[in-house]
């Protein structure tokens, strides 16, 4: 406990600018890269490549705000947070929605990331193109980087 508070990672609040957002995305798409073998399914690339998604948004809406938006607004809803972007900044196609509308079904549960792995039930899990996945979460960082350099 700290401050009377049990401790929970979910609820770690970050404040950090787009440009702090944007760096923690790319860290964590350089340790998907490093770690997790491209041809092995698994809840760890799943996991990883939601992050570098979530984050990014957040940097997205951080940067569009120009203040101090409530980052932790969505969660880990990436669905949400995708869609209370600016139109303009809505630039996935109806099939990239769909895979992050999959991806997002298995992600944004709260225990996700806390697993005991002798009791997943793989079976029980969305099929999720890992592959797709990883495609779009580096368009959303390429997308990022313009962004990013744009206003920073």
């Amino acid at each position: 406990e700290h401050a009377g508070k049990a401790s929970n990672p979910s609820c770690v609040q970050l404040n950090l600018s787009p440009l702090g957002f944007h760096a923690w995305a790319n860290a964590y798409l350089d340790s998907h890269q490093d770690s997790v073998p491209a041809a092995q399914p698994s809840r760890a690339r799943h996991l990883l490549l939601c992050r570098v998604m979530e984050l990014e948004f957040k940097a997205w809406h951080r940067q569009m705000a120009k203040t101090k938006l409530l980052t932790d607004a969505f969660g880990h809803d990436l669905v949400g947070s995708y869609h209370a972007l600016p139109a303009k900044h809505r630039v996935l196609s109806e099939k990239e929605l769909a895979l992050l509308t999959v991806a997002n079904d298995v992600y944004s549960k709260a225990d996700f990331a806390c697993f005991d792995a002798g009791r997943v039930d793989q079976r029980r899990m969305p099929r999720v193109d890992l592959d797709g996945l990883e495609a779009l979460a580096k368009k959303l960082m390429k997308r990022g980087d313009g962004l990013h350099l744009a206003h920073g």
